[in-house]
């Protein structure tokens, strides 16, 4: 029995290790920027007010904002945000974000990578004139010192309060100074309520928590956020937790949601999604690579009582389903995934029009060969589309269904 528990998580450990990024396990390499000239596959969109597609990307060194209006068909010349090249952070769950703001305010954010290995700074920059050009960039992390503050995440109020958080590791570093354990690293947030003139300090909202997956995050009518991500328990227990945070600190501390007791010592890459639910809470979708229940999940958590509803599993974990996004509005809720096939790289969708509480058949939404992005959903309001970019058929928009009036 011993020797097929070890052959079983030597299996476990071989699958994670070629479905992450070379450098999800700490110390091992260091980020690179792409090369070739090639742009590296991460790309985040956001609809405006007027109805066009806003992208940002990176390439050589630069964070590129292009922006189109015949929803991804063609897109405009690009502007750079940093006048100087830097190494940033561009693929997988590490990507620049783009957002904005109640005025029409064009926000992005990104990690700047350092030369010490996972050392990074939170880059942020905005536009004023519609995105012609961008200010000087400001890192908006206080600690300044050459450590993890990385995996940005961005999102702006109904009041224009803007909320950046970020995984950090300077009370990692801290603890091992003084000679104390530490398990994993922190998120931090800081809040903009000048339209991102400024930035205030920032806040712990946990300790202890995964390493290298990216965050979810999302705000709310009253200006606060819910913050969700892969948390490290007592054992290297790996499970998810949610907190609400507001303009001036945490509002709720972390509740535990979904206990798949994932046992590993080593950061997944896999971070979860978040969106909110109508007026009684969020959606919250995973992957959990706990032997005997490796795969995705979905649950609803209600924002009063903060009680989870038990999670109900989806996609074909033999086609190794991972990176799922989700999209609410009122009662409907839509939801993709990724998964691989011999030859190609496929996205699954589904819908529900009841607020997640039964949903449709997954389908074939996307297909490519070779490498791709992971999957996103946006919305103009009208519509909710897929947002993918692949290496061989280029960025793709795909509508998904109308939203109901």
């Amino acid at each position: 029995m011993r020797f097929l528990d070890m052959t079983r998580n030597l299996l476990l450990c071989c699958l994670l290790w070629f479905a992450l990024p070379l450098h999800a396990h700490e110390g091992k390499s260091h980020e690179k920027l792409p090369s070739s000239g090639k742009p590296a596959l991460a790309a985040s969109v956001a609809f405006d007010p007027q109805g066009r597609l806003w992208r940002v990307t990176a390439k050589d060194g630069r964070v590129l904002v292009d922006h189109s209006s015949d929803k991804g068909k063609s897109f405009s010349t690009p502007v750079a945000v940093n006048p100087r090249p830097e190494k940033i952070g561009s693929e997988g769950e590490l990507r620049p974000k783009i957002a904005f703001g109640k005025n029409a305010e064009i926000y992005v954010t990104w990690t700047q990578a350092l030369d010490q290995p996972y050392a990074g700074n939170i880059r942020f920059s905005r536009s004023l004139d519609g995105g012609l050009t961008f200010a000087e960039p400001v890192v908006i992390n206080r600690n300044r010192d050459a450590i993890t503050h990385r995996f940005d995440s961005l999102a702006v109020a109904d009041n224009g309060t803007v909320y950046v958080a970020w995984i950090d590791k300077r009370d990692l570093h801290a603890a091992q100074a003084a000679g104390k354990k530490y398990d994993g690293a922190a998120i931090y947030y800081a809040v903009s309520r000048d339209h991102g003139a400024t930035f205030d300090a920032e806040y712990k909202v946990a300790d202890g928590t995964c390493e290298c997956c990216r965050i979810g995050l999302v705000t709310e009518q009253d200006g606060s956020a819910a913050i969700f991500w892969r948390h490290v328990y007592e054992g290297s227990i790996r499970d998810h937790a949610i907190a609400r945070v507001g303009p001036s600190g945490v509002l709720k501390e972390p509740v535990r949601v979904g206990y798949g007791n994932w046992r590993i010592d080593a950061c997944p890459h896999h971070g979860p999604a978040i969106a909110r639910g109508g007026d009684w809470g969020w959606h919250l979708a995973w992957f959990d690579g706990a032997e005997g229940r490796q795969g995705l999940y979905h649950t609803r958590i209600d924002g009063s009582a903060w009680v989870a509803v038990p999670a109900r599993r989806f996609g074909n974990s033999d086609a190794q389903a991972g990176h799922p996004w989700l999209l609410s509005a009122g009662e409907q809720v839509f939801l993709v995934w990724k998964e691989l096939t011999a030859e190609s790289t496929v996205i699954q969708a589904m819908v529900s029009d009841d607020g997640g509480r039964t949903w449709g058949e997954a389908r074939k939404t996307a297909e490519t060969a070779g490498a791709a992005d992971n999957p996103f959903l946006v919305s103009d309001g009208q519509h909710v589309y897929l947002s993918w970019n692949t290496r061989s058929d280029g960025y793709r928009l795909i509508e998904l269904g109308a939203l109901r009036k």
